[in-house]
């Protein structure tokens, strides 16, 4: 219904986040950052568990502006 009436080209919600909309300011960053450092950085609070999550934060981050 959406789609058809505002000629968009994929479905306006969804479930599912969107990374392609995630908007990363200066403080969004600090806080991954500290998140990150605190959850790969320092070994974690489980170990080696939570190491691999982290890894993909930045990774899929790829030192986005």
């Amino acid at each position: 219904m959406y789609s058809q009436h505002f000629g968009l080209t994929q479905d306006p919600f969804s479930i599912a986040p969107d990374p392609r909309y995630l908007f990363m300011s200066e403080r969004h960053r600090e806080a991954l950052a500290h998140l990150l450092y605190g959850v790969v950085g320092s070994g974690g609070a489980a170990g080696g568990a939570t190491s691999v999550p982290g890894h993909s934060c930045l990774a899929e981050d790829g030192g986005r502006e």
